[in-house]
């Protein structure tokens, strides 16, 4: 996966339709099209993720930098392919961190997840899917049973997500915003995973790109 497929992608017909409001902070086209910007002229880093097994992100976006990570890169696991929908939508959600991180500002880590997100799914929905039918041609096409015990925590985010998502898309034209009720859903659901459960209160310390 290259920056000039990333940048296509996030200049891409469907992305055009990717825009909406939470928590105060508008998310659109122009801000995608400044992280495909940031790609392009390697403010914005692609790493190789080795190593995880098929349950392993295919990608995340680093804001900061660790022992194993980097600041402004966006690590992506090898074999992951924007020919599939569903990977292509996890980059939508990871460059929507990308946008947080440009604007500089502390943000709460659920508040974030949320809007990446409504990203992620509102994404599927101007393709004409949802996230769950595209996570059920993902496991068939990684040969994991479709019907196989799935992790139900993980099926309620992307439940609230597609709800709002679905219902986003069908707003003709801006603004669109995420209802309250919307966000107290998808909140509930993303603090219910336990990845997510000890970080409520943590706050992402943003300091912008490049």
């Amino acid at each position: 996966m290259s920056p000039n497929q990333i940048a296509q992608l996030l200049r891409s017909q469907p992305m055009r339709g990717v825009q909406f409001t939470v928590g105060g902070h508008t998310y659109g086209p122009i801000h995608y099209a400044r992280v495909a910007d940031a790609f392009l002229d390697r403010r914005i880093l692609v790493e190789r993720l080795d190593g995880g097994g098929p349950k392993s992100p295919s990608a995340f976006y680093s804001f900061t930098e660790t022992e194993r990570t980097d600041y402004d890169t966006l690590y992506v696991r090898r074999g992951a392919s924007l020919t599939r929908m569903i990977t292509q939508a996890l980059v939508v959600h990871e460059c929507t961190h990308a946008i947080q991180d440009m604007r500089g500002r502390p943000m709460n880590v659920i508040e974030s997840e949320v809007a990446a997100y409504t990203a992620q799914a509102l994404f599927l929905a101007r393709r004409g899917t949802t996230w769950a039918d595209v996570s059920v041609r993902a496991r068939i096409e990684d040969r994991e049973a479709p019907r196989s015990p799935r992790n139900p925590r993980v099926d309620a985010i992307i439940a609230a997500a597609d709800r709002v998502g679905q219902r986003l898309a069908s707003v003709a034209s801006p603004p669109r915003a995420v209802l309250p009720a919307e966000v107290d859903a998808l909140r509930a659901a993303i603090v219910a995973h336990p990845y997510y459960a000890q970080r409520t209160a943590h706050v992402a310390e943003l300091d912008g790109v490049g």
